[in-house]
């Protein structure tokens, strides 16, 4: 960690955070089978630390603990397309659904968009350019529904510093095995580790498995400002809790048991639902909270 000076304000700083990671070092393409990916297990008693397979995960759960997991599924979103009036490319990257034929989406390059830019989409769809939301994010109209066209024609958002164009193996590769509600533009990459016989492995254990939802948005690309973490803001994300899910977890923490949130997505669902009922998780649904946190 770099050093820090006397007189900055307590607590954490993104800085805090800063390392290092060669390029040779991020992996372009997953290990297969999924749980063969690696996992460094720190052991604070034994003040040591091990080097496994994700495989080896439920061998450090117990009978009473509950596993949470987000069961978004994330969109095939990402769509080239050229204007209309000059044949110029763009990248388009769908975020969410405003209204009836109304989306937002990410603009790449955003600066050759101006009000009623109209553009052709791959396989023939179109977009008109309605008003900028922010900086980045741009609102258009679509012919709907959009979401089959995507289907169809779009591409999985995989992250830009794999440093390659998304394929046909991507569709599963980058997505949860669990993965049911589409609405994501990122994936919950947590979640990506787990295969059908970890399920079965943590089920033998005693652990319960509960899933929440959460749509990740594009606050996921945004990254936090420099300086101090606490008081700084993250973009709300549509979230959903059942009842069942609520009980799960009240219930393993009423008789001591641990809740393991797969991903910072299944974390924040569960922060939200405390600050929606304080002393326990109720069920519900809306937009997060959206404070980054305090240290």
């Amino acid at each position: 960690m770099p050093s820090r000076d006397l007189h900055s304000p307590p607590g954490l700083s993104l800085e805090d955070f800063h390392y290092d990671l060669p390029r040779s070092f991020i992996a372009k393409r997953p290990v297969t089978p999924r749980d063969s990916s690696r996992l460094m297990v720190l052991d604070r008693a034994a003040q040591s630390i091990g080097h496994l397979t994700f495989g080896s995960l439920p061998s450090f759960l117990e009978e009473g603990d509950c596993v949470v997991l987000n069961d978004t599924r994330v969109m095939p979103c990402r769509l080239r397309a050229v204007r209309q009036e000059t044949g110029g490319h763009l990248e388009l990257l769908f975020i969410r659904r405003r209204s009836e034929g109304l989306w937002e989406a990410l603009v790449r390059p955003g600066r050759r968009v101006t009000q009623g830019t109209r553009l052709v989409m791959e396989g023939g769809g179109s977009a008109e350019f309605v008003e900028r939301v922010s900086g980045s994010t741009f609102l258009f109209r679509v012919e709907e529904p959009l979401e089959e066209y995507m289907e169809r024609w779009g591409e999985m958002p995989i992250p830009p510093y794999m440093r390659r164009q998304a394929d046909v193996d991507d569709v599963d590769d980058y997505q949860t095995v669990y993965a049911r509600a589409t609405g994501s533009c990122a994936a919950p990459t947590a979640g990506l580790h787990f295969t059908r016989e970890t399920f079965q492995k943590l089920e033998a254990r005693g652990v319960e498995i509960a899933k929440v939802l959460l749509h990740v948005g594009p606050g996921t690309f945004k990254p936090l400002k420099s300086g101090p973490i606490a008081g700084q803001t993250l973009d709300p994300e549509y979230f959903e809790a059942t009842a069942e899910t609520c009980q799960v977890v009240n219930r393993t923490r009423g008789r001591g048991g641990r809740v393991f949130a797969v991903g910072t997505s299944t974390a924040r669902t569960l922060e939200t639902l405390v600050d929606l009922a304080a002393g326990g998780r109720r069920p519900g649904s809306g937009v997060t909270v959206v404070d980054a946190g305090a240290d």
